[in-house]
């Protein structure tokens, strides 16, 4: 939801970061509110649900490639790396 809303916000509406958070956090509570209202479901419980959902998409997608990254610019430049130590 966030990249949806809050690039277009920074890019074409001329919003800062706050700016941008806060069309985010409004675009998601018009979205998530009648969706709660529909399956009688409080606010908070769907509200908790995505940000699960996000925090599992996100542990699962930047870790590896993370580690990956790192594992590239080893192999291009093999003295970095946080597997190195700060005196080599």
């Amino acid at each position: 939801m966030k990249v949806w809303t809050r690039t277009p916000a920074m890019a074409g509406l001329g919003f800062g970061a706050a700016g941008a958070a806060f069309v985010a956090c409004a675009a998601a509570g018009i979205l998530l509110t009648p969706v709660a209202n529909r399956l009688r479901v409080p606010f908070a419980a769907i509200a908790v649900a995505v940000a699960a959902i996000i925090l599992a998409m996100t542990i699962s997608l930047l870790i590896p490639k993370l580690i990956i990254d790192a594992a590239v610019r080893h192999v291009q430049d093999p003295g970095t790396g946080p597997w190195m130590s700060a005196g080599m």
